[in-house]
């Protein structure tokens, strides 16, 4: 696993929350896409972290984003079974993601590289 992300409608409140939960401030806050988008706050927790995204909506675990020391080749096995997955791109959080496509699901799922 490489990444969960939560939303939460007060960034400040989650932040303190989870940093009592933690006994860690995060490690990053930012506004990844500008100041029109969302703040965002990330959590190291061992090898993965926790982003926190900021939105007007209760909060709740929206996705999960797994790891692939080899993207290309598992965007590549994904497709050749059939299953739909979006061309690898930047991610916030650096690296690279594919997102697999996720109408069916109540939160997102992606795979992360370098």
């Amino acid at each position: 696993m490489d990444h969960v992300v939560y939303t939460a409608p007060d960034l400040d409140l989650a932040v303190g929350a989870l940093s009592a939960v933690l006994g860690v401030p995060p490690r990053r806050r930012f506004h990844p896409r500008g100041p029109s988008g969302p703040e965002m706050a990330f959590f190291r927790v061992g090898e993965a972290f926790i982003e926190l995204v900021t939105v007007d909506a209760e909060p709740a675990l929206i996705g999960l984003a797994l790891w692939s020391p080899d993207l290309e080749k598992t965007v590549a096995t994904v497709r050749a079974g059939g299953g739909p997955i979006s061309d690898p791109k930047p991610a916030v959080q650096g690296g690279r993601i594919a997102s697999v496509w996720h109408g069916h699901l109540e939160w997102g799922l992606a795979i992360m590289g370098t």
